[in-house]
């Protein structure tokens, strides 16, 4: 039964005002949720940033980087991801409540601590591999595992039994080894100066916004179509992606008030570029 559309906003925000104490007031914004969860973040860690600029930050990053500096002890911050997550998620089971706005608040201070302390972020450059090849083996365990038992599919919503532990601390540590080893990735392969780099960066942000929006209308068509659901998936896929770009590449990248309203840099006209002094030759 379809709903209609005013009726489905006043449904969701009669939702939001029931909420109570939560930061899922700020994880709304459909495929852009995130952005006020990070603006949380960044503001609540400014006081633990500027402690570790500290003389006790100072020597707290310096113990971190002689753990981290060891073999795979990047697996330190398993800890307390772990953690949160065994010991918030059965009271806070919801989506973007407080065990998801803490643990993925780690990963935010996680990252402040692999660019703080240059040893730490050799020890990225160092490991990456390794720690991708140990998140590809979670993912593989946990797969054959529900390939053999496919109850084991709720094992993380079984609080307090030792299929949860198992399930979630999987779950956790592929989190933070593909993290990093795609941290590694970025670092080894993107850290250049190139012209499809230079290009990517410019429609990445405008492409993620409209991405969903159109992957959303096209769906809503080709669902209804006569084809096998397998088909259906790779027309979906295919023109959504084509679409999307197409989208960024010849109407927002082209409009000076499209790129500012979605983050991109303001076009430099030729008159500007022609208007820079050249060099003169003294030789």
């Amino acid at each position: 039964m379809e709903v209609p559309f005013l009726e489905y906003l006043v449904k969701n925000l009669s939702w939001y005002l029931t909420l109570g104490f939560t930061p899922r007031y700020w994880g709304i914004g459909v495929h852009l949720w995130f952005l006020g969860f990070l603006w949380l973040f960044a503001l609540l860690s400014l006081p633990l940033f500027h402690w570790l600029k500290g003389e006790k930050g100072r020597r707290f990053l310096e113990r971190l980087a002689n753990v981290c500096e060891k073999r795979l002890g990047l697996l330190i911050f398993f800890i307390p991801l772990v953690l949160i997550r065994y010991l918030l998620s059965p009271f806070f089971p919801d989506e973007h409540n407080w065990s998801d706005f803490l643990f993925q608040g780690s990963f935010f201070i996680l990252g402040y601590f692999v660019f703080a302390s240059e040893r730490i972020t050799c020890a990225v450059r160092r490991d990456g591999w390794w720690l991708g090849g140990i998140g590809l083996a979670a993912v593989l365990m946990l797969l054959i595992i529900y390939l053999i038992n496919p109850a084991a599919g709720d094992w993380a919503e079984a609080y307090g039994t030792p299929g949860f532990y198992l399930a979630m601390g999987t779950v956790v540590l592929i989190g933070l080894t593909w993290s990093l080893a795609m941290l590694f990735i970025g670092m080894r392969y993107l850290d250049k100066d190139t012209a499809w780099v230079r290009y990517a960066n410019e429609l990445a942000l405008p492409f993620f916004i409209v991405h969903q929006p159109v992957i959303i209308f096209i769906a809503s068509f080709v669902v209804k179509w006569e084809l096998a659901t397998p088909l259906k998936l790779v027309v979906t896929v295919v023109v959504s992606f084509l679409a999307a770009w197409g989208l960024v590449e010849f109407v927002i990248k082209r409009v000076s008030f499209l790129r500012f309203l979605f983050g991109m840099p303001a076009i430099r006209s030729e008159a500007k570029k022609e208007s820079q002094p050249t060099p003169v030759d003294v030789g």
